[in-house]
This record gives C-alpha cells, structure tokens and sequence, in this order.
C-alpha cells in the first residue's frame, strides 16, 4: 500500500463484506444500537485534551445524564473494558488480559494515547475519535518485525512495511467481547507472514491497512453521536 492513501476510495470486496457483518453484529448491540459509542470517543477527546477521564466530563462532553454514562461504562459490553472508580475516574479493567503491545500518540506532539492498545482496528479508530492524526506502532508475533503506521481522519499517511495487515474479527461472543475479539485482533507484517496464525484462528480476517482504517471510520460515524472533536464542550 502506498503512501498518503485517501480514505474514500474502494476497498477490497473481501474486505467490505466483513465490515457489513461487523456492523450488523454492532447494530444488534444496545450499547451500539444506541450510539453509546459517543462514550468511547468522549474518553480520547478528554485524554487529547488533558482533561480529567470522569464520568462527569463525559456526560458533559456528550450531553448524557450521568447515571446514563455510569450504567453504560458497567454494562456487559464496555464493562469488560472499563471500569470506574468510587470518584467517578474511568479507567481500564483489572480483568484485562489482551496485550498487543500497539502504542498509540498523537503525531504533532507525540501525546501517549494509548500505552496498550486493545487491538488493531481500536487503535486506528482513534485519529476519528479525537480529530487528529496518530502514530501507532506495534511488533508482529510472528516476526516481530516493527509496523509502524502514521493516520489521519482523512488518509493512511504511512504504513511500514507497506504490506502489513490487521486482524479483524466481525462477529464476537457478546459476553466475552475481549477473548472472541480483541485477543485476536494484532497488526502482522504481512498477509504470509500471518498465514499459520491465521489457520489456526479462522474466525479473524486479515485485511489491509488501509481497509482497515476504512472500516473504522465507518464503525466510529455508525455508533457514536459526540461533538465533533476539537469542539469545547
């Protein structure tokens, strides 16, 4: 995939058929269905703009009650993610046992966004979620070889080694969202290179980058309803 690749532009058919399946499986979610994803978004906008990650700045940034927010944050779905503290300080689950090792900052600055990221298509979410272009870095497990990939809103800016590939799994158990997605959901140098991964975790597809942060724009605008990012609430 070459440099400074325009978002809106086709896609592989392979690839958008397991976008279709993912959305359909979202849509059937409240959480989704209810476009709580705003949620989601409300959380990287605060941590760009270094405000506090509370349920009360979320609400605020959203415009949704508080005890909406808190009930969501707990649900089965994003409570596998989130949790909250006694203050109201919203962080990650002690549960928590995916580790990709997918760094995430945002290019002008270098920001930490994410030390950790949970997945592949996650982490190219972000450049929607907070309006501004990223850095995400990871190692393939197979050949640990560094990927480095450089997005914006608009475009895949850079992909290193052009080749790379992400994991993408379109339909998830709902009651484990972070084993039956997100464990299996890496970056890999390559299509090849994931090829005996791939064999033995069928239920993932391996797609291009840039298909990839494709689909997730589309994800973000589907399931969340927040003020465009860069807005102060």
């Amino acid at each position: 995939m070459t440099a400074h690749t325009p978002i809106d532009r086709p896609i592989a058919e392979e690839s958008r058929r397991v976008w279709e399946r993912m959305f359909a499986h979202r849509a059937s979610l409240p959480t989704f269905r209810e476009r709580k994803g705003d949620f989601i978004s409300a959380l990287y906008q605060l941590r760009a703009r270094g405000r506090p990650e509370t349920i009360a700045e979320i609400a605020a940034l959203t415009g949704r009650p508080v005890d909406e927010v808190a009930r969501t944050l707990s649900d089965r779905v994003l409570g596998a993610f989130y949790a909250v503290s006694a203050e109201g300080c919203v962080g990650i689950t002690h549960e928590r046992r995916v580790h990709h090792g997918i760094r995430v900052e945002r290019l002008r600055d270098g920001l930490l966004l994410e030390e950790d990221a949970l997945c592949a298509p996650g982490a190219l979410g972000i450049p929607f979620y907070i309006g501004e272009p990223v850095t995400i870095s990871a190692r393939c497990p197979v050949s640990g070889r560094e990927i480095v990939v450089k997005a914006s809103p608009n475009e895949l800016i850079d992909v290193q080694p052009p080749e790379a590939v992400a994991a993408v799994v379109a339909e998830g158990d709902v009651d484990d969202p972070l084993g039956s997605t997100c464990a299996i959901e890496p970056f890999f140098a390559s299509a090849e290179v994931a090829a005996g991964w791939h064999a033995t975790h069928p239920q993932a597809d391996l797609m291009p980058v840039a298909d990839a942060l494709w689909g997730m724009r589309q994800y973000v605008s589907r399931f969340r309803d927040v003020p465009r990012p860069g807005r102060e609430a």
